[in-house]
């Protein structure tokens, strides 16, 4: 019934429907990606416990440090349960067809381990891997492994030539394998190879900051107690090595989550979600008000209803129920908006949104949507329903009683010009059958 009445007024229907609809969309699209950016947990294993450690001045939420630096921390602290390096990388894959620059990073023996990670295909680095003597090996990222190699699972133990030197393919990582916040901006990474570091190396000084350092904080230590520790430990080098570190200088440590994400990016989508907020209460106020002037082009409608037995809680049924109906539509029509603004997000939002790669329409949100659009619906319903009620046959309802009496003097007149015709035809029926008579006709003829 509600669907039906909506369709006898379909402009006004239309810019409800529409109204509602951006206002829940725009709100439901935000808190997904909020959701999906802000709220979800990295897909690691336990990964409130990966955090990343780095020199700054505070000018700078992460940054790097030298391999010595990290290898004192590493054979030092306490408060990490793994502590790895990581150090980005360029080559050019020859062979296998077209030469192709690839995009990797150099990294220590148990960076896979720190993260919670293993290869889907063969095995991970190990600790003789990472020495400077030991054979060059690879891992191969997923997308490298289908793009080059055709999946071919054969692939493990074969010798590539990256930058005209060889290396042993060892295993596969999973697909959408990311481990630096650069990688959850659509940064391509197509292999891993061991660092091979040691402290000999000319590039490997306490000054020569290229190194991002992840670990992973022992059970029960917070981010805190790790930051004061490393700090301690940097202090003591400073003092040892005050050539090669600035005493403006200290050791910041961060959820991994946090720097993956960014300050930027963090504030950006609250202070978005707080305008879909007001969008959408500005799009319930604007319905509620077309609404009401709806009603008021009803007025005659409802005074007929009235008229005609309608009471005052039928009417407020009536009118909840349209405005129910109104706000389903819209939040299916709004999800459906919220569905395609997070679908062009993942596919054209990487380089400025961590993580959109990986947004989808949350059932959870939608299920609130939907919540949302009821209550909605029930509120904006209230006011014209409210506002009949107030309509008495009194003072405003003057044009209710004139209705009533209109109607009723139409139905007199109706029975009694039914009556005066019926008459009418009976008085001529019976004329009629006077002069049909054959008595009647015999008088008349003598006559």
């Amino acid at each position: 019934m509600s669907i039906r009445r909506m369709t006898r007024h379909p402009a006004a229907t239309l810019l409800i429907v529409l109204t509602l609809a951006l206002g829940l969309g725009a709100t439901t699209g935000v808190v997904s990606a909020i959701r999906g950016v802000l709220l979800a947990p990295l897909p690691f294993a336990e990964p409130e416990r990966l955090v990343t450690v780095f020199e700054t001045t505070g000018e700078k939420d992460f940054g790097t440090v030298g391999f010595t630096t990290f290898d004192d921390w590493r054979r030092m602290t306490r408060a990490f349960s793994s502590l790895s390096a990581i150090a980005s990388r360029s080559y050019t894959l020859l062979g296998e067809g077209e030469a192709e620059q690839l995009s990797i990073y150099g990294v220590t023996h148990n960076t896979l381990a720190t993260y919670g990670l293993k290869p889907a295909l063969g095995r991970d680095f190990t600790a003789a891997d990472d020495v400077r003597e030991a054979p060059r090996r690879v891992i191969l990222s997923d997308e490298l492994w289908a793009r080059r190699f055709g999946r071919r699972r054969d692939i493990l133990g074969r010798v590539i030539r990256m930058s005209d030197v060889p290396f042993e393919v060892i295993g596969v990582m999973p697909p959408r394998t990311r481990m630096l916040p650069n990688e959850w901006r659509d940064e391509r990474v197509d292999a891993w190879v061991a660092l091979r570091y040691n402290t000999s190396l000319e590039w490997a000084c306490r000054s020569c900051r290229h190194l991002f350092i992840v670990g992973r904080l022992r059970d029960g230590v917070s981010i805190d107690q790790a930051a004061r520790e490393t700090e301690a430990l940097t202090a003591a080098m400073r003092r040892a090595y005050p050539d090669f570190y600035s005493s403006r200088s200290h050791v910041a440590v961060r959820s991994l989550h946090d720097v993956v994400v960014g300050p930027q990016v963090r504030s950006s989508l609250w202070i978005v979600l707080a305008i879909s907020l007001i969008v959408l209460l500005a799009a319930i106020s604007n319905a509620a008000g077309l609404r009401l002037s709806e009603l008021f082009r009803r007025q005659s409608e409802i005074a007929v209803r009235q008229s005609l037995g309608a009471t005052p809680r039928q009417l407020a049924a009536m009118l909840i129920g349209e405005s129910l109906a109104q706000s389903i539509v819209a939040s299916i029509l709004g999800i459906g908006l919220a569905t395609l603004a997070i679908d062009w997000l993942r596919a054209r939002a990487g380089a400025f949104i961590p993580r959109s790669a990986d947004l989808a329409m949350d059932p959870a949100v939608a299920v609130i949507a939907a919540g949302i659009a009821v209550v909605t619906g029930i509120l904006i319903g209230i006011v014209p329903a409210l506002r009949a009620r107030r309509w008495s046959l009194r003072g405003e309802g003057r044009g209710i009683v004139s209705s009533r009496a209109a109607a009723l003097r139409l139905l007199v007149g109706v029975t009694s010009r039914s009556r005066w015709c019926c008459s009418r035809a009976a008085c001529c029926c019976c004329a009629a059958c006077a002069t049909s008579s054959p008595r009647r006709r015999g008088s008349t003829r003598a006559a």
